[in-house]
C-alpha cells in the first residue's frame, strides 16, 4: 500500500486528511480514489486507512487500524558528508535513508566543488529534507533521515557527539570498518566522515584524527564519494545489527 508521511495532528477522530503535495501525489501520480487503502505515518505511529471521499484539493480517509512500527536500528549512523554535485547528494540521501542512516550533516571542505551561500544552502537543505521524506515513505521507516544545516567540517566534528568517528580513506590499507568495530560492539552512535570528489585535504585528515577519528578502508578500489557514503553506512549497520531481518 502507498505510504504517506503526515503530522500527528492530521489524524482527528479516526480520520486523516491529505492536502498539498501528498494529495497531488496520491491523486495525480498514484491515481488513488475512493475505496483505495493507504498507510499514513508519523514519527510515533503508523496507520492503515481507506479513502472515503476526494475533493478538488484534499482527500479524507478513515483510519482502520494502527500498524506496528518498524524498529529503529540499534545504532544511530550519522553521515558527515562533504557537499558534492546536486545529483550525487540527492542519491546519497535517498540511498542512505533506505539503508537506515539516522542523520546527515552536509559540510564544506577544502576540495568541495560546490559553493553554497546561506540562501542556496537553505534551499538545498529543504530539497534534501523532501528527498529524505520521500525515501522514508518508500522504504518503510517511520521517521525520515534527519538533514542538519550546512556547516564547516570543523564545526560538524565539534558538535556531532558520536561514540565513534570513522573516516574512510584511501591511505588506510589494512583496517576495514569491520575490524575497527571489533572493539566498539556496544556503541550507540557512529559518525562516518565522507570526503568530496577530491578527497579530504591532509589538514582535514589531521583534524579528524585529532578529534578521535579512525581511518578505515572501504576496499582495494577507489569509490566515488556517493558510493563510499552508502557502502560505509551499510557496513556499519550490518556489523552492528542494523540490517538484521527483525530491524
Amino acid at each position: 500500500m502507498p505510504r504517506f508521511l503526515i503530522q500527528p495532528g492530521q489524524i482527528e477522530g479516526g480520520w486523516v486528511t491529505l492536502k498539498g503535495d501528498a494529495f497531488r501525489h496520491a491523486t495525480r501520480v498514484l491515481r488513488l480514489t475512493v475505496g483505495d487503502r493507504i498507510i499514513v505515518f508519523h514519527d510515533s505511529g503508523e496507520y492503515e486507512a481507506i479513502i472515503d471521499h476526494v475533493t478538488a484539493r484534499s482527500l479524507s480517509a478513515r483510519v482502520l487500524a494502527e500498524r506496528p512500527l518498524l524498529r529503529a536500528p540499534p545504532v544511530a549512523v550519522t553521515l558527515v558528508q562533504s557537499v558534492i554535485k546536486a545529483d550525487g547528494m540527492d542519491w546519497i540521501i535517498e540511498k542512505c535513508s533506505e539503508v537506515g542512516a539516522e542523520a546527515l550533516v552536509p559540510v564544506t571542505t577544502r576540495h568541495s566543488v560546490v559553493a553554497l551561500n546561506a540562501a542556496r544552502a537553505a534551499q538545498r537543505c529543504a530539497r534534501w529534507e523532501r528527498i529524505a521524506a520521500a525515501a522514508a515513505q518508500q522504504c518503510g521507516r517511520h521517521r525520515p533521515m534527519a538533514i542538519l544545516p550546512l556547516v564547516s567540517l570543523e564545526q560538524a566534528i565539534s558538535e556531532i557527539g558520536a561514540d565513534l568517528l570513522l573516516v574512510p580513506h584511501e591511505a588506510e590499507l589494512e583496517r576495514s570498518i569491520a575490524r575497527a568495530l571489533r572493539k566498539h560492539r556496544e556503541v550507540a552512535s557512529v559518525a562516518v566522515a565522507i570526503g568530496p570528489e577530491g578527497g579530504f585535504a591532509p589538514e582535514e585528515i589531521d583534524l579528524l584524527q585529532s578529534a578521535g577519528g579512525v581511518l578505515v578502508s572501504l576496499g582495494p578500489r577507489t569509490l566515488r564519494s556517493e558510493t563510499a557514503a552508502v557502502v560505509a553506512a551499510a557496513i556499519v549497520l550490518y556489523e552492528l545489527g542494523g540490517l538484521d531481518p527483525a530491524v
